[in-house]
């Protein structure tokens, strides 16, 4: 959450407000602006009644149910519990059709999700093993397409943003260890060299000796990471009016004003009736600061649009 104070930090005092930190351990900020003051923990979370409801975003198993009801297309996706056993996961994983994704059904930040499973007995494992610390995982067919990250502010779209795993070029010289280390040299986070790489390299032809032909891209991540250098492109002035009449409806589904949205399609700019859409998650208290940072494309001042909405609304 610091990269969002950061940003928020900076919107709020160049709109001409004040923010000060209460409490460093619980993130706690009282925001001074336009006569009105609020605090927030963190970051926003606006709803769309005095209701709580940010918990069907926190938890993936009910965010399923918000898509199930207002007939959202999402990835075909059962719920494991740590109470069953080795005959009830087989008889789970018998009805999705790897490659899986397994997610910590109360996960955030990428934390808990395995992705490009291939094999039921290696996705069982898995189960078996992260049971013991998740009471409830996801089981999630893999799905194809770009990956985007739109920003909902009520009946508006803030940014959307493409999301690209990272990956390393070629340079018909150096091994794929050597360019992933050059490409990850400043980052603090490295890209583990464990059976997950090893697996996406292969399916790509390579292996972590092998040098990579001059321009080829290969993806040493399956899913946007941004610690390990993915990266963010703006899109959103070509988002179509379909689809952010979808995203809109799905925030309002779960109750939020405020809504990060994740969902693969073709392309953003397409018409939902030309193209497949699924919608993957919902975050009820979405990073801000990734519209200010984008690899490429404008940056946007998404802090001070949620700050004048909230002027309205208190």
């Amino acid at each position: 959450m610091k990269k969002n104070y950061k940003v928020i930090k900076y919107s709020v005092e160049k709109a001409g407000g004040k923010i000060e930190l209460l409490e460093t351990r619980r993130e706690c900020w009282r925001i001074s602006y336009k006569g009105r003051v609020f605090y927030i923990k963190g970051s926003f979370k606006i709803f769309r009644s005095f209701l709580d409801t940010s918990f069907l975003a926190a938890f993936k198993d009910l965010t399923r149910e918000i898509f199930k009801a207002g007939k959202f297309s999402f990835p075909k996706t059962l719920v494991a519990s740590e109470l069953q056993g080795k005959k009830e996961l087989n008889e789970l994983l018998d009805k999705v059709k790897p490659p899986f994704i397994l997610k910590d059904a109360a996960g955030s930040l990428s934390v808990g999700v395995f992705a490009n499973i291939e094999s039921k007995k290696r996705a069982r494992e898995i189960l078996e093993r992260e049971l013991k610390n998740y009471k409830k995982m996801l089981i999630q067919e893999m799905v194809s397409g770009k990956e985007y990250r739109v920003l909902v502010l009520d009946k508006k779209i803030l940014g959307a943003l493409r999301m690209i795993p990272p990956y390393i070029v070629g340079d018909g010289k150096k091994t794929v260890k050597a360019l992933i280390e050059e490409k990850q040299r400043k980052n603090k986070k490295k890209t583990p060299q464990d059976e997950d790489l090893f697996r996406l390299l292969k399916s790509q032809g390579e292996g972590l000796d092998s040098i990579p032909k001059k321009q080829k891209k290969v993806f040493i991540r399956s899913s946007s990471c941004l610690a390990e250098g993915g990266e963010m492109i703006d899109e959103t002035d070509k988002i179509s009016d379909g689809l952010a009449k979808e995203c809109i409806r799905l925030a309002s589904a779960c109750g939020l004003a405020l809504a990060g949205i994740d969902l693969f399609c073709e392309d953003i700019s397409l018409p939902i009736e030309k193209q497949e859409i699924k919608f993957i998650e919902v975050n009820s208290r979405p990073d801000l600061y990734i519209h200010y940072f984008s690899t490429k494309g404008k940056t946007r001042d998404v802090v001070k649009e949620i700050l004048d909405y909230i002027i309205k609304i208190i």
